[in-house]
């Protein structure tokens, strides 16, 4: 994982990138373009025409590319196309297939999916002609991304950056992750304009935006804002309030008759889709929606911890935010470092031993303690929820 760092105009001090495995912006872009050419899609493939195979000890696909011919072009799987077939072979389970995929000899797990995949369904496929290794060196193998129905629709990373990167020079944002995993790409940025300080606070934040997508299938392709604590470099981000399945049935009456148009129509809406995502930017960047959080965080700070009750609180908070239990000593530490720091800069009451400070010490745990980028991203939406409490913290 770099540790790449980026000078913040607000504060004049340079700061630790949150956390990805690009180092840049840029180096995004070109891994997602490298990737891009690497993609083949094959759409409506008869199920009758993909075989699982043992092939010397591995687990492959063997899947028939050409109408009328039983030549077979033989394809490794990563790991999210195992996931979608063992979710079809319902009879055997997922524990049941790892198990078989464990074996050193493949035959029975070859039999198994033969012999329980659905072979009425045509699948939409989507592969590599090559795989990427976790240093997005190449594989020579041509390898099965994910396999899923008909009706899905690809919402690809190369088109959505080529919305963002205009979108993103234009109001001159510094992005501070970028994470690229065969399950989802995932983008925080932030901007350097839209800064405000929290009444009776005093810490800084920086409005910004999180966006995520998913060729795979892991996931919809969202936007939320992202709130940046310049003090200690934590991230809150928010309910994602735009989220674009990828699955006709979930998005509406286009998706319902997507699949059914000609090329060219589809093409139409995939622009107008991809135009609506520009408008979805500037909402997360409106300044009185900006405005409103700030006050909403200077409320959470008058929501105060009594003293002796921070460790029931926090362990509440925690479970209800699903961090596991034997995590919780390190979020309380987190909260005490956050109060202690505030109590120096100030003799007045502290605004950390409050519902903000708890938030605080939740984003600071997942952005320091957690190495998972897609984890970190579901503890930073935690810490933004325990803002939104209807209500005094979780006695």
């Amino acid at each position: 994982m770099y540790d790449p760092l980026f000078f913040c105009p607000v504060t004049g001090k340079v700061k630790p990138m949150l956390r990805g495995n690009c180092s840049t912006f840029s180096e995004l872009i070109e891994v997602v373009m490298r990737e891009s050419d690497l993609k083949n899609d094959l759409m409506g493939v008869d199920a009758s025409k993909i075989v699982a195979a043992d092939v010397d000890g591995e687990a492959r696909l063997e899947i028939a590319l050409n109408e009328g011919s039983d030549e077979t072009t033989s394809f490794s799987l990563l790991p999210v196309a195992h996931q979608n077939l063992a979710s079809e072979l319902t009879p055997i389970g997922m524990r049941y297939y790892k198990t078989l995929l464990e074996r050193s000899s493949k035959e029975a797990w070859a039999y198994n999916v033969n012999l329980w995949l659905n072979k009425n369904t045509p699948r939409f496929v989507r592969t590599f002609d090559g795989a990427y290794e976790e240093d997005f060196s190449i594989a020579e193998s041509p390898s099965v991304r994910c396999l899923k129905s008909t009706q899905y629709w690809a919402l690809d990373n190369d088109a959505l950056l080529s919305q963002l990167i205009p979108q993103f020079e234009r109001r001159d944002l510094e992005v501070l992750t970028c994470n690229l995993s065969e399950r989802q790409m995932l983008i925080k940025a932030v901007s350097p304009v839209m800064v405000a300080e929290i009444p009776k606070v005093g810490d800084t934040v920086q409005a910004g935006i999180a966006i995520g997508n998913s060729e795979v299938g892991c996931g919809s392709l969202w936007i939320a804002f992202l709130d940046y604590v310049l003090e200690c470099s934590n991230g809150m981000v928010g309910a994602k309030e735009s989220r674009y399945t990828h699955r006709s049935g979930d998005t509406g009456e286009v998706a319902d008759k997507y699949h059914t148009r000609t090329r060219g129509t589809r093409q139409k809406i995939d622009e107008t889709f991809w135009a609506e995502i520009g408008e979805d930017i500037e909402r997360v960047f409106d300044p009185n929606r900006f405005h409103s959080r700030i006050s909403e965080y200077g409320q959470a700070a008058e929501d105060e911890v009594p003293e002796g009750r921070e460790t029931a609180i926090i362990s509440k908070v925690c479970l209800n935010a699903g961090i596991p239990k034997d995590e919780i000593e390190l979020v309380l530490r987190r909260y005490q470092i956050g109060v202690g720091a505030a109590q120096s800069r100030s003799t007045d009451r502290n605004p950390y031993a409050s519902r903000w400070g708890v938030a605080q010490a939740v984003t600071a745990y997942a952005h320091k303690d957690v190495a998972d980028c897609d984890l970190a991203l579901k503890y930073e939406e935690e810490g933004r929820k325990i803002i939104s409490y209807r209500g005094a913290l979780p006695a």
